[in-house]
């Protein structure tokens, strides 16, 4: 997997950069925390997902289904899965047009099959959410410390530090520590999907094991 799950061991905090264009495209580029060394480097849009690792010198370009998605990631994380995901929120205009509600400790919406419930902090922000399929869950995404982060044209804006993904079985897949985060300009340009592999690169097929 491309992304550390706990049977490879604690993983460590880095440096997030992460940009989402208008068409719905997302890339977060994850840098080692100490020597700024490039770990990772994700590209996904609807059809497309691009994958980097730096440290293994291995890329994957293939189609953005379910299957690689949950290869790749541990679990089914669409685009709009991981960005909800590293910032703990939706956009206002999204989370009305899904029929979203907000009342005492909790929030929720209905994104076609899929149901969204937010549990809430004293300061609205969200301490979990659930991603479902009717009565199944999916995945639950925990949040364990938020921190103030630094974004583009001088923003600040506290997001999730320390992340913690369950899936349905509510078995431990995923633990993400973010020390920093920022974001790309509101008018962002289209994720660029070019990319011409080095040399000494290992392409990885679908079916090919990361580990």
């Amino acid at each position: 997997m491309l992304v550390k799950s706990p049977e490879d061991g604690e993983a460590s905090s880095g440096d997030m950069t992460l940009e989402a264009d208008a068409h719905g495209a997302l890339r977060f580029r994850l840098h080692a925390r100490v020597t700024g060394a490039l770990l990772a480097d994700v590209r996904l849009n609807a059809q497309r997902m691009l994958l980097l690792d730096y440290a293994k010198s291995t890329w994957f370009d293939g189609p953005n289904t379910a299957a690689n998605r949950e290869r790749w990631f541990a679990l089914d994380l669409a685009a709009d899965d991981l960005l909800l995901l590293f910032t703990g929120r939706v956009a206002r205009a999204e989370f009305l047009a899904q029929g979203g509600y907000r009342r005492d400790g909790e929030a929720g919406m209905q994104a076609g099959a899929y149901g969204y419930r937010f549990a809430l902090g004293g300061d609205g922000l969200p301490v979990e959410w659930r991603k479902a399929l009717g009565v199944e869950t999916l995945f639950r995404v925990e949040y364990r410390a938020y921190q103030e982060f630094s974004l583009a044209a001088g923003q600040a804006m506290r997001l999730p530090e320390k992340i913690r993904v369950y899936d349905g079985a509510e078995r431990l897949r995923i633990v993400l520590g973010v020390r920093a985060l920022t974001s790309g300009p509101d008018a962002a340009p289209p994720v660029d999907f070019g990319f011409t592999p080095p040399p000494d690169w290992r392409p990885l097929a679908p079916d090919t094991e990361s580990s």
